[in-house]
């Protein structure tokens, strides 16, 4: 673990729905950062906003009350955001994330939602090295309306989420950006190398194949097929006759 990791604190709002996801961060490894330390709220107060969402302000209010000793804190909520956005800026180190439809755009998308997880972390750290230490107010500057695979998406349609979390990129723009930003050593390349590993897993790639082009998927089945019948057949003469 480098010495510059930043560091995390992970605050679980309410119910939690997908503890198994959010558990996989414990033991995932990154160069760039590391959760330090957990905690939870049991207890919520009733929704202030309209389709029963919290405002910023009340799930900030939130977590006024303790001190965490971390770089970054990320707060985790199952139910809808003011603005119906996946993250919200709380504060220069505070970060509300939900799943809140997420979990459905990637189910349908056979795409693992601890992926969306790993993107927000990525984009999240990244903004905060970008504005130097600190989650900016303007950190919307960042972002980019088209969607490239980019962990900076705008995502104004959200189902653009299953790029970034079946490709996950940092893109040229965003790269050129960065090249006017003084950054720790290697701070990109090793962003770029562990963006490579945000993957669908390969049996939902070989799934996805199969649905996409079934035809060359049946030639290639017949195919290995016939060789696996000529190789039986042969080995089969060889150990018996």
């Amino acid at each position: 673990m480098k010495e510059d990791c930043i560091s995390i604190h992970i605050v679980l709002l309410g119910t939690q729905l997908h503890l198994s996801t959010i558990k996989k961060l414990y033991t995932y490894h990154s160069d760039l950062f590391r959760i330090k330390s957990t905690s939870s709220i049991a207890t919520l107060p009733e929704t202030d906003l309209s389709c029963w969402s919290y405002s910023k302000k009340v799930i900030s209010s939130l977590l006024e009350e303790s001190k965490y000793d971390a770089d970054i804190t990320i707060a985790i909520i199952e139910n809808r955001i003011e603005g119906n956005y996946f993250t919200r800026r709380l504060s220069d180190k505070n970060l509300v994330l939900t799943f809140y439809e997420a979990e459905t755009i990637l189910r349908d998308a056979n795409i693992d939602l601890f992926n969306y997880l790993l993107i927000t972390i990525y984009k999240t750290i990244t903004i905060y090295r970008f504005s130097n230490n600190v989650l900016s107010e303007d950190s919307s500057k960042f972002v980019h309306d088209e969607t490239r695979s980019c962990i900076f998406d705008m995502l104004g349609n959200k189902y653009d989420l299953v790029y970034s979390t079946s490709n996950a990129c940092l893109c040229q723009q965003c790269e050129a950006y960065s090249e006017k930003i003084d950054l720790p050593f290697n701070y990109i390349t090793t962003l770029k190398k562990e963006l490579k590993k945000i993957r669908k897993t390969r049996y939902t790639r070989l799934t996805d194949f199969i649905k996409q082009k079934p035809i060359i998927s049946l030639i290639i089945t017949a195919i290995f097929s016939v060789i696996l019948n000529v190789l039986s057949c042969y080995i089969f003469e060889l150990l018996f006759k």
